[in-house]
């Protein structure tokens, strides 16, 4: 059906075909390009809107607008350099906005590729040529657009890393061109490279292959319950984070806008909650530590979201029950696993299999523990998040103890049988 949906989707664009070579790479460029300023201009309003609400600031409209560049900078990865300290973490949900809009320009320039008299490379897994045009066409003039924002960005206060937010810019529009191809081709994706597809198939066990979904089921559920977790104690807390916007004296525009700067760490704020949830805990710079005895925030800075942390000292004995989150997670990947083979398989390639999606589950998290952290500022601030090697293995061995449950008991349910 794949095919179908794609030929008839094809029948709405007339030029299709002749949309090779130089045609296809222009119209690449374009969105690679458009992408990259729209969503800057996305990410830069809120600050232009502030500045048009605060009738005393003595600052230009391009100072605000420089500062929402930064931002802008700032979602894509680069680190910022503000006097003597770094700003380097990212908050998640502003790097979403980037990503969707360089998705979305993406999947334009991708649904215009043909299906008939497709040139492949002979080398790099019979890659078409096609594809490569437009994805080297729209990764290039989005990077070139992400050096000049960052070259243009460079002040007396803040310097953004140049090298950065190259890297940034590339990494993210690959992504979203990765998205965009398996999203147009769907089912087909294989065609794209038949030879790596092949690979893929050859060279990777089979029981791995089989672990690919229950672990991104593992990974979703993972980042869901600490995404909860983190609103649920926010909302426990909900007065002490009012009298902290009191404290802050930002009026309702600055506030507006502080409740956004925060709304987009919440996926940061959920990997630690569920860094808590795993044992090794998380803090909040230097000297600190939030786990399940214990509660040392330490100095924080006036950040109302923060007022949700538990107060300096012991914490309830009975809060270590939050650690069957993450096993309980591994039971669900182990259902997941069993669901991927057949009944009739033995225990050892449904072992394999669970054992499998359980370190899959914990590679993809320990990256986004890593990747969900970063500096805060000067000084303690340098180190803020959680050691994604102490809580990677927790979750490995939660994960493991989870499947191993499931898996254990189906085999006892087939011998019984």
């Amino acid at each position: 059906m794949s095919l179908l949906d794609r030929a008839r989707h094809l029948t709405d664009h007339s030029d299709a075909r002749a949309l090779q070579g130089w045609p296809l790479r222009r119209r690449a460029v374009v969105a690679g390009a458009s992408a990259a300023a729209l969503s800057l201009l996305g990410i830069a309003l809120p600050a232009l809107l502030v500045w048009v609400a605060s009738p005393q600031s003595t600052v230009a409209w391009t100072t605000a607008f420089s500062v929402g560049a930064d931002g802008w900078l700032l979602a894509h990865g680069a680190d910022l350099g503000i006097g003597s300290a770094t700003l380097s973490l990212s908050p998640w949900l502003l790097t979403a906005v980037p990503l969707v809009w360089a998705f979305l320009a993406a999947r334009r320039v991708v649904a215009l590729l043909g299906d008939e008299d497709v040139r492949r490379l002979g080398g790099f897994g019979a890659l078409r040529v096609d594809v490569l045009d437009a994805g080297m066409g729209f990764t290039g003039s989005y990077t070139v657009v992400t050096l000049l924002v960052a070259l243009l960005s460079r002040g007396a206060h803040v310097k953004p890393s140049v090298p950065g937010a190259v890297l940034g810019g590339l990494l993210l529009s690959l992504v979203a061109l990765v998205l965009a191809v398996c999203s147009e081709f769907r089912g087909d994706v294989g065609t794209v490279a038949p030879d790596l597809a092949a690979a893929w198939h050859d060279l990777v066990p089979r029981f791995v292959r089989r672990a690919v979904r229950p672990a991104i089921w593992g990974v979703l559920s993972s980042l869901a319950c600490g995404g909860l977790v983190t609103v649920v104690v926010v909302a426990v807390h909900a007065g002490r984070v009012g009298r902290l916007y009191d404290a802050l004296g930002a009026g309702v525009v600055g506030g507006a806008v502080a409740t956004l700067a925060q709304l987009a760490l919440l996926p940061n704020l959920g990997v630690w909650a569920l860094a808590w949830m795993a044992g090794p805990g998380f803090s909040i710079g230097d000297g600190s530590s939030i786990t399940w005895t214990t509660s040392e925030p330490g100095l924080l800075p006036l950040v109302p979201v923060l007022g949700a942390l538990p107060d300096p000292g012991p914490l309830p004995s009975w809060l270590w029950v939050g650690v069957l989150v993450p096993v309980v997670i591994g039971a669900v990947v182990g259902w997941r696993s069993l669901r991927a083979v057949s009944r009739l398989s033995t225990w050892q390639i449904k072992a394999e299999t669970s054992a499998a999606a359980c370190v899959l589950c914990a590679v993809v998290l320990t990256l986004a523990v890593a990747l969900s952290g970063g500096s805060a500022g000067a000084a303690r601030l340098g180190a803020v998040g959680a050691n994604p090697w102490a809580v990677g293995g927790a979750l490995l061995a939660e994960l493991l103890l989870g499947a191993a449950v499931v898996v254990g008991a189906s085999h006892l349910r087939a011998r019984r049988g």
